[in-house]
């Protein structure tokens, strides 16, 4: 009898020691997959930013090559706008996306390789009507081509008369880029809000004004109220969690008299492709009450966002519209533009 005991409690402790290591190997078997999921997460957003990278690489090159092409376009549609009685000046501006700031700079100014602007447009200063547009480099060539048109036309038979719908002076005012302010977005790494007041700095390096803004951490309903057991000692304790929080502007203050009017908001966080916008703002004021509020969600923070939350800043663009000084019709022209070059 003490026998069959003994082999009882045997086979009692081999079952014990089964059911260890077979529970043991199940949680192996879970980590090796949670692993497995974030190494895959992890490559992917790697391919995510290297493929955003060669992109952006080659579109500097080819951005290098369209400035150098368009100047004398640009030229020749200012001799046939002075030409025209049109007191209206074209200048091709670079608009130079860096990560955690976007620039207009005078397309005369130099710039270090790799920090080459990425995008070309052309700005249109029209002194007749007050209006600044800025265009496309698709839709300058376009109104290039309307004005050598007409140029042409008025060498045939003396007219200046344009029909508006073929007048290429003849634009409705478009919404342009009127100014940044950039967020640091440490303190949403350690789940802390950070009201701030930033200022707006002008495509020409001047401050115009000031933006409120702040980012509050919350939970998945949008409740602020973060348990402080919930709070990390450190960034790397958000790492494998989801985080919510929202973006809140609400206004812009000190704003300079000609700073503009039909306001809105825009930005990009992290990796989003599209961006948030705010509502547009039609009043023209010192002080726009803008009362903006997102929630954004990610699934999963990674190092690379947790690296993005240290060392980058969230960019706030102003965007609007823009009134000109009237200052009287140009000069007339002795003697027309040169024959202009054929459409290319």
């Amino acid at each position: 009898m003490l026998e069959n005991s003994a082999k009882d409690e045997e086979a009692k402790k081999i079952h014990q020691e089964y059911e260890r290591q077979r529970i043991e190997m199940e949680l192996l078997q879970k980590k090796m997959r949670e692993e497995e999921e974030r190494f895959k997460k992890q490559m992917q957003e790697q391919k995510k930013e290297y493929d955003r990278k060669l992109k952006n690489d080659m579109h500097v090159e080819q951005t290098r090559r369209k400035m150098k092409d368009l100047k004398k376009n640009v030229e020749e549609a200012n001799e046939i706008a002075k030409f025209m009685l049109k007191d209206i000046k074209y200048t091709a501006i670079f608009l130079t996306k860096f990560e955690e700031e976007s620039v207009y700079s005078v397309s005369g100014a130099s710039h270090d390789v790799g920090e080459m602007p990425t995008e070309i447009q052309i700005k249109v200063e029209n002194f007749d009507t007050g209006q600044v547009n800025n265009w496309t480099i698709e839709k300058f060539q376009d109104r290039l081509a309307m004005m050598r048109d007409n140029l042409q036309q008025y060498e045939e038979n003396q007219s200046m008369d344009i029909a508006p719908e073929h007048d290429p002076f003849n634009e409705k005012q478009e919404a342009i880029l009127l100014g940044q302010a950039f967020y640091l977005l440490e303190g949403l790494a350690y789940l802390l809000d950070d009201p701030r007041k930033m200022p707006i700095v002008s495509p020409n390096n001047q401050i115009v004004g000031h933006l409120h803004m702040n980012i509050v951490p919350c939970l998945e309903d949008g409740n602020e109220d973060i348990p402080e057991d919930d709070l990390p000692e450190q960034p790397e304790d958000l790492k494998d969690q989801p985080l919510y929080f929202k973006v809140k502007i609400s206004e812009l203050t000190n704003l300079s008299e000609n700073f503009g009017s039909n306001l809105h908001c825009e930005y990009k966080f992290y990796l989003d492709e599209e961006p948030c916008k705010t509502n547009v703002v039609t009043e023209k004021a010192s002080k726009i009450d803008v009362a903006y509020e997102y929630i954004h969600h990610i699934d999963c923070v990674t190092d690379y966002l947790l690296k993005y939350l240290q060392d980058e800043k969230l960019t706030i663009k102003i965007f609007g519209t823009q009134d000109l000084k009237k200052q009287g019709k140009a000069k007339v022209v002795a003697k027309a533009p040169a024959q202009a070059a054929p459409k290319q």
